[in-house]
């Protein structure tokens, strides 16, 4: 048996208890047969939608250069890594030294974590977002200071300058920000980062880039190009569909790098998450494909919910957060009983759930299970 993600990723037996825990083990042969599948599911299958994964799995071309890649698994992964490395880096028009790679960005925003913080310094972040880099800031001793968002659920930029002193070392921005879907602008942004002072370095999470739409978004990439004190990470586990293979990248600064290269685990990147991530970004047709997939299906749950008389708060992710006006711990109890598993609870709002873009199948049974459970 395995234990629901949802709870065991982020520690979240204290918030609904030790029933739910139980209520939300998984029989691991129903996930096994399950992940990935584009086919139709069955109805004893469990539907999973609380970690932001693609429904669609991996790329027809990495699952075919990982097929051809199989003979290799008794090797580690060193060349395919520089190779992946060096791809990345001829991407963004950088040079490799600029590249970074980690098991999952979030073994990148632990590096960060490492490098640059520790007792009595600081780290400045939205409230709610993802919270893994807190999390790494306290195990290294440093104090998080979490800024709530502004009324429409955006980073509350003016508040976070206003609360970075001559210890806060790290700021984070997730944008498109998780859970809410919410960005913040290219010109902002710019502006923002502009502001903080030279040693205080700025992480810009864009683990959900290749969905956004809106205009006014900009990836920051460019800025790290320039910027000393500018690090950007990214993830192949949400749109290339390869969240089981651990696979992330940083783009910044040689010498912030350096710094956070210091920290990575050996031998980190797996043999077949650097030849699937290296297959994936060559596929530029396929990422096209999957965003419009994610954004149909992102448009069609929207017009459910409101059908349903749901408001939610419109997305640039493959999520949606969406407003049960109620305690939303005995809603998720609810669903994980009819085996529909939901986002987390996010303290900040208690009222709010967050579900991941599933398939056509697993979002007409998570429509289902909602309306039981209200």
């Amino acid at each position: 048996m395995v234990i629901n993600r949802q709870i065991s990723r982020r520690s979240f037996i204290g918030g609904l208890g030790a029933k739910v825990v139980l209520a939300g083990a998984l029989p691991g042969a129903a996930l096994a047969s399950r992940r990935g599948r584009q086919d139709s599911l069955s109805a004893d299958e469990p539907v999973i939608l609380s970690s932001n994964e693609s429904p669609y799995g991996p790329f027809p071309s990495a699952i075919e250069a990982m097929r051809g890649a199989l003979h290799r698994a008794a090797r580690y992964a060193d060349d395919e890594s520089e190779r992946l490395a060096q791809s990345l880096a001829n991407m963004h028009g950088v040079e490799q030294e600029m590249i970074l790679l980690g098991a999952g960005s979030t073994e990148i925003l632990k590096m960060a974590a490492l490098a640059f913080l520790g007792p009595d310094r600081r780290l400045v972040m939205a409230d709610p977002t993802f919270e893994a880099i807190a999390d790494y800031a306290q195990a290294n001793r440093a104090r998080a200071v979490k800024v709530p968002l502004t009324k429409d659920y955006k980073h509350d930029l003016h508040r976070m300058l206003s609360v970075i002193d001559k210890k806060t070392r790290l700021v984070y921005i997730c944008n498109p920000n998780n859970p809410t879907g919410t960005i913040v602008g290219g010109r902002p942004l710019q502006d923002f980062i502009s502001k903080i002072p030279s040693e205080c370095v700025v992480i810009i999470d864009e683990a959900y880039h290749d969905f956004v739409d809106d205009p006014d978004y900009e990836s920051m990439i460019e800025k790290a190009k320039s910027a000393k004190n500018v690090v950007i990470t990214r993830t192949f586990s949400k749109i290339y569909g390869l969240a089981g293979l651990r696979t992330g990248y940083a783009v910044g600064h040689p010498d912030l790098i350096r710094a956070m290269e210091r920290h990575r685990v050996f031998d980190s990147i797996n043999l077949m998450g650097a030849i699937a991530a290296r297959a994936s970004i060559a596929d530029g047709e396929m990422v096209a494909k999957r965003k419009k997939m994610n954004n149909d299906a992102r448009q069609k749950l929207y017009d459910d919910l409101r059908r349903l008389g749901f408001e939610y708060i419109p997305s640039q992710a493959n999520f949606v957060m969406i407003d049960l006006r109620k305690d939303i711990k005995p809603v998720i109890e609810s669903m994980i009983r009819r085996e529909v598993y939901v986002g987390r609870l996010f303290p900040a709002m208690p009222n709010f759930l967050r579900v991941s873009m599933g398939s056509a199948e697993e979002m007409r049974r998570f429509l289902a299970a909602l309306k039981a459970s209200i």
